[in-house]
């Protein structure tokens, strides 16, 4: 019996003319283990309707503190929550607004998430 060397039949520069790609490679993110992010909570006004601003994440207190003054021309607050995701600390202060005023118009009302 023969043996056939097929180590370069399959090469893809031989079959079309030019070089597989590799394929992506992803960042891993750790999972959320403890560590919490810090955003930058704001109402702003636009004549007569009022939106909620959401800014973040920041690593720590200091750096959402710094951004805040230096962005913002209102009243703010910086608030710790223990997700990274903007999409579910948006769907997390919601909540609270729902909670804490019982305005479900402004909870459902459109953030923006730029200044």
């Amino acid at each position: 019996m023969n043996k056939v060397n097929v180590s370069g039949a399959y090469d893809s520069k031989k079959i079309y003319g030019k070089q597989a790609k590799t394929p992506k490679q992803f960042n891993y993110q750790m999972p959320h283990v403890g560590k919490n992010f810090w955003y930058i909570v704001a109402k702003a006004d636009a004549g007569s309707k009022t939106r909620m601003i959401l800014l973040g994440p920041y690593p720590t207190e200091e750096k959402a503190f710094e951004v805040a003054t230096d962005k913002l021309n209102t009243t703010f607050d910086v608030i710790e929550l223990n997700t990274r995701d903007r999409n579910a600390a948006t769907q997390i202060l919601r909540h609270r607004v729902l909670n804490d005023s019982k305005d479900i118009s402004l909870s459902i009302r459109r953030m923006r998430h730029q200044v």
